[in-house]
Parts: structure tokens; C-alpha cells; sequence
């Protein structure tokens, strides 16, 4: 019967969006992890600190460009709680360390810092 067919089609559109919905939610979730797992490994390195600020500024953009606050909120914790941790360290810095008191990580820390307040 046509309502039957007309049924099914309706029924079959449902599951291929809840499926795409899936998908995305999937990707979405997986980009997320990505940042949390590139920041946690870059915090203290030196040598890599402008890639850490670099996808701050990216992960700042995607919880943006997503509607993304829930994420936003956990980012801004998490780079606070990490340079919190830099500066608990007494005494001479290691050389592969990051240090606070320098220039360029000062200014670093600024950008990032405007960069998230533009994004709030």
C-alpha cells in the first residue's frame, strides 16, 4: 500500500540521519581527544611550545565553529591548570622545560590568553 511505502521511506531517512548524526558525534569526539592528547604531551617541552600554543588557538577556533562550550570550558581549565603546574617548579629549570619567567613564553602565553578571550 502507499502509506506503507511512504512509511518505510520516512523510517529510512530517520536511521540514515541518526546514523550521520553518529558519524559526526563520532569525528567530533575524536578531534577533541586529538587536542586533549597533543596538549597534555606538549605542555613542558620547550622545544615544542609553540605547537602547544598553536593548538590551543585551533582547539579554541573548533569549540567556536562547533558550538562547542562544554569542551571551551574544560579547554580554558586545562591550560590553566597546565601552566599552574609550570610555575610550581623551585629552583633551576631543566633545560627541556618551559620556563615562565622567559619573554617568548610570556608573550606566548599572552596571545593564547587574548586568542581565548576573543573566542569567550
Amino acid at each position: 500500500s502507499p502509506q506503507t511505502i511512504l512509511l518505510r521511506a520516512i523510517q529510512a531517512q530517520d536511521t540514515r540521519q541518526q546514523s550521520q548524526d553518529r558519524d559526526t558525534h563520532a569525528h567530533f569526539r575524536f578531534l577533541w581527544e586529538t587536542y586533549k592528547v597533543i596538549l597534555d604531551v606538549l605542555k613542558s617541552n620547550v622545544r615544542l611550545e609553540e605547537v602547544y600554543h598553536e593548538t590551543a588557538r585551533h582547539a579554541f577556533d573548533f569549540c567556536r565553529q562547533n558550538q562547542r562550550p562544554q569542551e571551551f570550558k574544560r579547554l580554558c581549565e586545562t591550560l590553566r591548570k597546565n601552566f599552574a603546574d609550570l610555575g610550581k617548579n623551585t629552583g633551576k629549570v631543566p633545560m627541556h622545560q618551559v620556563n615562565v619567567t622567559h619573554p617568548d613564553t610570556i608573550m606566548r602565553t599572552l596571545e593564547t590568553r587574548c586568542k581565548q578571550l576573543q573566542i569567550a
